[in-house]
């Protein structure tokens, strides 16, 4: 899995796309890697941050461990998830993501509640 960062305004967005699975040798090496940019942008900007799953087609647990890490890196600063694919976004409703981070089927659903 590839993560991908945009700056669009007042958020910053990180989206993922299908690459290769990850093997076991580097799954921990991605994840820090993942985190490090992600931590990396986040203290240089003042933006929100907005997690857009739009180009993938999955979720892992690699994933909800940088969303995680991600949302106590935010601290009071909401975090957003866009989430079109209904299986991956009830896991994270499950989990509970749902009363830590904002979940959105569609980045038009997003859009409008950021406006």
């Amino acid at each position: 899995m590839k993560l991908n960062t945009r700056d669009d305004g007042s958020w910053l967005r990180f989206y993922f796309e299908d690459t290769e699975p990850w093997s076991g040798d580097s799954f921990f090496e991605q994840l820090d890697r993942m985190f490090a940019t992600v931590k990396g942008s986040f203290q240089k900007s003042h933006s929100r941050i907005v997690f857009d799953f739009s180009r993938s087609d999955r979720i892992d647990s690699s994933i909800i461990a940088l969303l995680v890490q991600t949302i106590r890196l935010a601290g009071d600063r909401r975090v957003a998830v866009i989430m079109p694919d209904t299986e991956s976004k009830n896991l994270l409703l499950v989990m509970g993501i749902d009363k830590l981070a904002d979940i959105y089927d569609s980045e038009t659903a997003w859009k409008e509640s950021s406006q």
